[in-house]
């Protein structure tokens, strides 16, 4: 709760130790995933694959404390915790999307993480998207992806120039020094020939604050407007444009190793393994919990439910469905 008595998440985090009251380890601020455990939308038993049990009563009695400062019922003050992180990260995808010149409903909304699936039916809703896609291991993907990524070498180095400057001999060999220099390491890892060079400019219009990086190709300038266009709704092709730096990157290519796949079946109709009561902001209800490991391909479930496996908690609301492709991605689909 902040001076003004208004409450406020974030944006400093508890971490794993003492992380949330929840974890017992002497955590005493509320933090997110204490209002969602609160809330009935993380089952204490069954957190990280039953090897952790959320301490509950802990929980309860500090929501209340908490609470009761705010002049709220618990369960109202829980909900606000998690209405004011969905508006946060919305705001965040919204920085990243509408002010580049994308909308988000146009897209996926691409889940994972630990804590993601609690969150990302309500902020598709927030953001007007239709589809979610949380992988097979949402919980663990940024592990994998480090492990599956390929090595990359990337540089920078100033380089200022303006109007017809950018067309001298100065910025072909400034950038051919700086890539001789980059494949020069890139050997020390990877001696082999076959490594992919990408070069980039950091360009704006003469006085402006803030770059666009564009692919140092033939028809950088053209390129340059257009993205210019695309992100701000207009160019100046009469105004002269400034280089402030030149980027490489040294990627050094990685045999591909294919994701795990199931063939379609015919699937028996998902059996829940217990119900749990959640808050929701239209009240609470009862919902049927299905265990991840027990999906078939092909099968579908409505909204609302909550589905664990040993990384990750997904709360699917009511206006979601969802069905299991063949590489065992959950696909949420915006029931209106």
């Amino acid at each position: 709760m902040d001076t003004g008595g208004l409450l406020k998440v974030g944006p400093e985090s508890a971490g794993a130790r003492p992380g949330p009251i929840c974890y017992g380890f002497g955590g005493k601020e509320i933090t997110v995933t204490d209002a969602n455990l609160f809330l009935g939308r993380l089952l204490p038993e069954r957190f990280m694959g039953g090897t952790m049990r959320l301490q509950q009563k802990k929980v309860n009695t500090s929501m209340s404390k908490f609470a009761e400062q705010l002049r709220l019922d618990p369960v109202i003050a829980a909900l606000g915790i998690i209405r004011i992180v969905n508006a946060s990260m919305a705001k965040a995808i919204r920085a990243v999307s509408l002010e580049r010149g994308h909308d988000p409903k146009e897209f996926s909304l691409f889940s994972f993480g630990g804590a993601s699936g609690l969150h990302c039916c309500e902020l598709a809703r927030e953001l007007s998207i239709k589809r979610i896609i949380i992988p097979a291991r949402a919980g663990i993907l940024s592990a994998q992806g480090m492990v599956f990524a390929e090595p990359t070498l990337d540089y920078m180095q100033a380089l200022f120039l303006v109007g017809e400057e950018l067309q001298s001999p100065v910025l072909n060999d400034s950038m051919k020094s700086m890539v001789n220099r980059g494949l020069a390491e890139a050997r020390t890892i990877n001696r082999d020939d076959g490594k992919i060079i990408e070069k980039f400019l950091n360009l704006r219009y003469q006085g402006q604050s803030y770059e666009i990086r564009i692919p140092y190709e033939k028809n950088f300038i053209e390129l340059f407007h257009q993205a210019h266009e695309h992100n701000f709704g207009y160019r100046l092709e009469e105004k002269p444009l400034e280089l402030v730096s030149i980027q490489c990157s040294i990627r050094i290519p990685k045999k591909r190793t294919p994701l795990p796949r199931k063939n379609a079946v015919q699937p028996e109709p998902a059996s829940s393994i217990l119900d749990a009561r959640i808050h929701f902001e239209t009240g609470t209800a009862t919902v049927p919990v299905y265990d991840r490991k027990s999906f078939s391909v092909g099968q579908k479930i409505n909204g609302p439910a909550l589905i664990v496996d040993d990384y990750t908690t997904v709360l699917l609301t009511e206006d979601f469905s969802l069905q299991i492709d063949t590489l065992l991605n959950l696909i949420l689909e915006g029931n209106n």
